[in-house]
């Protein structure tokens, strides 16, 4: 009987050890399944980026579109630090000094431009910066759909298909519209932020924060219909407004954007209110409803290449059948999750339909007419496109394999490569001139301290400047002081990058002289001499946009000095925006302490 009851337990014992040692081999084979997973998505990223990278390094960047005037503004920055200016605008070498850097958004100049300094060469600077931001928007577009799906299929299809949108992709590879394409990285970033806010736990609502600053830093159209785009959303989930939790976040993360961007915003600002600059005139600029109106596409163009487009604006094939595919999917969306997937259907329809319709354009507002070009809107159609593809890829699998999750990792990868292979079919050289990277830096580095008005990008000039360039191009190219009212015996006049010191004689009243310095905001003047001494004059801005001085009537001579110094708000504005941040990674720090607190004594009580 005893031995009956020790041999009872040894069998009981066996069959514990042998359903521990089934459960440790399951467990073996699972985690050794998820490690198989992650290598393989691993390798999928890896694989997108080095066909689309390779791509990048191989090509030049100065035969697109605008990729030789982002190299000679870079190059120009370069040289603005060189002589010591900061924040870096002005360079004198350029158009009677042209601010280079003071309406476009810097991250992607300063990116590239380190990145330049790194490899000794701009142009593969440029590059450089453009795949980190692509490697950035596969990184954010994946943690977006993750967390709204919680599913590695759908997120890492979702990051595929993004990237490998053709009107993405013509952004670099034919446009050179480095802004844009950076811009577009923080749209998946932007929108992480806005679920977790709405539909989260909250904890991560300050990637808002990180992805307007991004914007905002990045491109000023594409910021602008992001936040209209945002505001929507906003809109829709204007119950959880309610919140006062939610109306305090949201308000934190507005501060936080403006204090971190003020260094951008305020320059912009400040010159949109002291004068007249073509990128602020819709008539130059090419941004009033009419314009707007004839920019836009037609419905074939969405499909197939036409001889004249300068653009591919063709969809993703693959994506859109796949987004078709909403009608039977949507039925199997989560109901928490039905009102982002139908706000994202809708967004993206609208997208597609503002690029082709012409009576929209032509009563917009002008604020919306600053797209210039109504198609700019498919960047935003193919990032809802391809989170719902994404998401209707995975749903569609898993009902043809029964509900079975475990292992479509293995046949999401390989469709959304094909989304990859139809925009690599696509031939972008065939919208490109044949201009040499290395050639172009010879050229600008040659020629760095005379570049001319047709040399590069127009738009940031004085409005008066621009015009008289067809009116009166030898006196706009001109680097004489002259004499616009009254008279006066110019003595000398002497050009040392942004100071030119002139001495006057016999000046007669109400005078008033032209110096050729184009008008910006931080140029001072005085004048001086040994009878009256030394006085400061206001500078205004000429007829032609250059810098006007009115000589003060008891000065019958003396020497003029006039140079740009960088107005001392500019420095305040840095510190701000330095401090904020700082401020902002404190938040973050002192944010996930508390959370970590609360759940460690939610733990203890528990």
């Amino acid at each position: 009987m005893y031995f009956g009851f020790i041999y009872n337990k040894m069998i009981k014992i066996n069959e514990e050890v042998k359903y521990i040692y089934e459960f440790i081999r399951v467990l073996k084979m699972e985690k050794s399944k998820k490690y198989l997973e992650k290598v393989y998505i691993v390798i999928a990223i890896l694989l997108t980026l080095f066909i689309l990278g390779k791509v990048i390094i191989d090509s030049n960047i100065c035969g697109t579109n605008d990729g030789y005037l982002h190299l000679i503004k870079i190059m120009g920055v370069n040289e603005i630090i060189k002589e010591g200016q900061f924040p870096p605008i002005i360079d004198a070498g350029f158009c009677n000094g042209y601010a280079i850097n003071l309406f476009y958004n810097p991250l992607t100049t300063y990116i590239s431009l380190i990145c330049g300094l790194i490899v000794n060469n701009f142009a593969l600077g440029i590059k450089i910066m453009l795949i980190i931001m692509m490697f950035l928007a596969i990184i954010f577009m994946y943690m977006f759909l993750k967390n709204v799906t919680k599913k590695t299929g759908v997120a890492i299809a979702g990051a595929i298909f993004y990237i490998t949108n053709p009107y993405y992709l013509s952004n670099i590879f034919i446009r050179g519209a480095i802004g844009e394409s950076a811009a577009l990285t923080f749209l998946p970033l932007l929108f992480l932020g806005l679920y977790n806010l709405f539909n989260g736990d909250r904890k991560k609502h300050y990637f808002i924060t990180i992805a307007a600053t991004g914007l905002i830093l990045a491109h000023n159209i594409t910021t602008l219909y992001a936040a209209i785009i945002s505001g929507i959303y906003v809109l829709i989930n204007f119950r959880k407004l309610k919140e006062k939790d939610v109306l305090i976040k949201i308000l934190t993360n507005i501060l936080f954007i403006i204090g971190m961007s003020l260094l951008f915003i305020y320059p912009l600002i400040l010159h949109r209110f002291s004068g007249e600059y073509v990128i602020f005139d819709s008539d130059l600029m090419r941004t009033n409803g009419a314009r707007v109106a004839s920019s836009v596409i037609t419905f074939k163009e969405l499909f197939t290449e036409i001889p004249s487009q300068s653009v591919i604006f063709r969809l993703n094939i693959i994506q859109v059948v796949l987004f078709v595919l909403s009608i039977f999917c949507y039925r199997f969306i989560d109901k928490k999750d039905r009102k982002i997937y139908l706000s994202f259907i809708i967004f993206a329809i609208l997208s597609v339909i503002l690029c082709m319709t012409k009576n929209i354009w032509k009563i917009a507002p002008d604020i919306l007419c600053n797209i210039q070009f109504p198609w700019r809107l498919l960047g935003f159609s193919g990032f809802f496109i391809s989170t719902i593809a994404g998401i209707n890829l995975f749903i569609i699998l898993k009902k043809i394999f029964k509900n079975k999750e475990n292992g479509l990792i293995f046949i999401i990868i390989p469709i959304a490569l094909l989304s990859l292979l139809y925009a690599y079919s696509l031939d972008y050289k065939d919208y490109t001139v044949k201009k040499d990277d290395n050639e172009s830096i010879e050229f600008i580095n040659n020629n760095i301290n005379n570049i001319n008005y047709m040399n590069i990008n127009r738009e940031y000039m004085p409005s008066k400047t621009y015009k008289a360039l067809s009116q009166n191009p030898e006196r706009v190219d001109g680097e004489s002081i002259f004499i616009i009212k009254g008279d006066a015996n110019i003595e000398s006049a002497n050009k040392n990058e942004l100071v030119y010191n002139i001495t006057l004689t016999d000046i007669k009243e109400n005078t008033s002289i032209e110096v050729p310095f184009l008008f910006y905001k931080g140029y001072n003047a005085y004048i001086e001499n040994d009878k009256n001494g030394k006085r400061d004059i206001d500078v205004k801005e000429s007829d032609y946009g250059f810098l006007k001085i009115d000589i003060p009537k008891e000065y019958e001579n003396g020497m003029i000095k006039v140079e740009y110094k960088t107005p001392t708000s500019y420095y305040i504005v840095y510190i701000i925006s330095f401090m904020t941040l700082i401020g902002f990674i404190i938040n973050i720090i002192s944010s996930n302490i508390k959370i970590k607190n609360k759940e460690i004594t939610e733990e203890g009580i528990s």
